[in-house]
């Protein structure tokens, strides 16, 4: 059995959701997989969500970008009616805290054009600015983005997606309190593992997962790979120390996860041939095969 864990296409009816800013990777699935996508933009704008704000793993872990807004609870205000608080030079933050972040990633110097254009203008609006993100990404990605505007509030909608609960709140850290992990490129790759993985025990449920014997995962990462096929006994058996018995190995918490999960999993490199730009405009290749 095959099953596309990423991006999965799905026919399903029309999706509603908020814009928001730079959403993650869980929000492009949902608009991938709707046949119609409109936006909420008539509900009355709630603070401390993924409305203004977004994510990013930076050189000490994680870091939220926040867009300041001109807001007060008295007035009730609609997310369309929001405006953005220009008085302080937010955007330049922003820009510099992804270049730091992600300049040295492979391919970023392709990328980085992009990102000067959505923070040059100082919109007004915080919906323009959230809208234009998500256009990046589908652009990035040379994807066809269609969608429409609610033109009121409705409490429920039937026979649609309803999506709207998901920019109410913060996703918590993916690490626990206790841990502390310095994030970098390898410890996204083995996130991301992990986060299909879930996503794909999610979507099966438990009547597939009893038939599930054997998976094999295909990834791009050599450092994933090694960490579960070369390397992984070797660390339990020197108590977690690399070889040089001076440092502890990174990523402890992640690689552990992947291993102790009774996933029975594999890890390939199958398309380590692809490179990263290819892989990424043929994400929906990527696979885990079920035997």
């Amino acid at each position: 059995m095959e099953y596309n864990f990423l991006f999965q296409k799905k026919e399903i009816t029309m999706t509603i959701i908020h814009p928001t800013y730079f959403p993650n990777i869980e929000y492009f699935n949902h608009l991938l997989n709707s046949k119609s996508l409109c936006f909420e933009i008539n509900d009355f704008y709630q603070k401390q969500t993924h409305r203004n704000r977004t994510s990013i793993y930076g050189s000490n872990g994680k870091l939220n970008l926040v867009i300041p807004v001109k807001y007060s609870y008295k007035n009730k205000e609609k997310l369309k009616d929001i405006k953005i608080c220009n008085d302080t030079e937010w955007q330049k933050n922003h820009l510099k805290s992804i270049q730091i972040s992600y300049r040295s990633s492979p391919y970023f110097e392709f990328f980085e054009d992009y990102f000067y254009e959505i923070f040059e203008k100082k919109e007004k609006f915080l919906v323009d600015i959230n809208i234009k993100s998500i256009e990046l990404m589908f652009q990035i990605l040379e994807l066809e983005l269609n969608y429409s505007f609610t033109k009121k509030y409705k409490a429920e909608y039937h026979l649609t997606n309803d999506l709207r609960n998901i920019s109410d709140s913060i996703t918590p850290e993916s690490f626990p309190a206790n841990e502390n992990i310095q994030v970098s490129n390898n410890t996204c790759e083995l996130l991301a593992i992990i986060r299909g993985i879930e996503k794909l025990m999610i979507s099966l449920g438990d009547h597939e997962l009893i038939k599930m014997q054997n998976m094999r995962v295909y990834s791009d990462s050599e450092y994933a790979i090694n960490c579960m096929n070369k390397w992984y006994a070797g660390w339990v058996k020197n108590g977690w120390v690399r070889s040089d018995k001076r440092s502890k190995v990174k990523n402890k918490y992640l690689i552990q996860k992947l291993k102790n999960n009774n996933w029975n999993m594999t890890l390939t490199s199958k398309m380590l041939n692809l490179d990263r730009v290819s892989l990424y405009r043929k994400i929906k290749s990527l696979n885990i095969k079920i035997d």
